[in-house]
Parts: C-alpha cells; sequence; structure tokens
C-alpha cells in the first residue's frame, strides 16, 4: 500500500521538488519590456526565463552571479527571477546602513550620519536641472569653476598689492 501511494505521488513529488532553485546568471537580454535572462541551473541552461523588476529600479546584472529561479506548476519553461546577487561586489562591512552598488565599484551608501557616494574614478554628473540648490557649504579638494572661470586660477583686474583685503563680494 505505501508503495503504491509513493508511486502515486512521485510525480507530483518531483514537480513541487522543482519549483524553486538556484542557478547562476549567464546573458542578459534587455531589449524588451520584461529583461529576459538565460540562467545554468545545475547542468542544463535555460534560456527566456524573465527578470521582472521593482517599478523605478533596473540594473543589468553582470554574468557570473547567483539567481534564485521560481518555476511556475514546476515547468522548467515559466521561470521567472526572483532574486539575484553577486558576491564578488558586493559592498562588505557596512553595518546598518543600505547601500546601491554595481560590478565596476560605484556604490551609493546610506547611513546614520549622511549619503556617501562613492565614484569609483568615475565622473558624476548631473543634467536636465535648471537650477541645484545646495543647503549648506560645499567643499572640493579640487578647482571650482562657473562657466569658463576657475576659483582656483581666475585673476581679479584692478586689485592694488599689499596686505589688504578686498572685501565681502558683491552681488
Amino acid at each position: 500500500m505505501i508503495d503504491q501511494i509513493t508511486k502515486l505521488i512521485a510525480p507530483l513529488h518531483r514537480r513541487v521538488r522543482g519549483m524553486v532553485a538556484r542557478g547562476i546568471l549567464r546573458l542578459v537580454d534587455d531589449a524588451g519590456g520584461v529583461q529576459r535572462v538565460q540562467v545554468q541551473v545545475g547542468p542544463q541552461t535555460l534560456d527566456g526565463i524573465d527578470r521582472p523588476q521593482m517599478y523605478g529600479f533596473t540594473s543589468h546584472p553582470p554574468a557570473g552571479g547567483e539567481v534564485v529561479v521560481v518555476f511556475v506548476g514546476g515547468n522548467r519553461d515559466q521561470g521567472v527571477v526572483i532574486g539575484e546577487g553577486d558576491r564578488a561586489h558586493r559592498p562588505q562591512g557596512l553595518g546598518d546602513a543600505t547601500a546601491i552598488y554595481d560590478h565596476r565599484g560605484q556604490v551609493i551608501v546610506l547611513t546614520a550620519d549622511g549619503i556617501e557616494i562613492r565614484g569609483s574614478g568615475r565622473n558624476l554628473r548631473i543634467t536636465g536641472c535648471p537650477k541645484v540648490e545646495v543647503d549648506g557649504d560645499i567643499e572640493a579638494t579640487g578647482d571650482i569653476k562657473a562657466g569658463d572661470i576657475s576659483l582656483r586660477h581666475h585673476l581679479t583686474g584692478g586689485i592694488q598689492p599689499g596686505t589688504g583685503d578686498s572685501g565681502e563680494p558683491h552681488a
């Protein structure tokens, strides 16, 4: 009797066991409305797996990262990536901070003390803003330019040499 029950539920058991799997991300197709990926699960390579993303956030993860895939009804033709990570690039030692990061070393860290942007040697660009307002001091170790005028290398004419101060700037 037990053997008959085991034999009867074996297909269901295999299907349930195959509903969730861990795998390795191999390729990303970012052309459509839903990103599709190629995932390797054990010896099997699966193409066209949906990778939905939360509204307002998107990314193009590098190959080699780990994924968790759910297969609807245990069917390997209906996979959906529900999570992914990359141990090689995840920032560590953040304490209770939150970070957004990529595989190039660029990181935005939200801490109790403030926000830190680590550019990893790359430029930070703000575009399409008619005005940028800062409520506080700005400090820079490099030069600051307004148009073509450098604060470090700007020369002002009509100033008498000596030890006197020029006074406050005028609007």
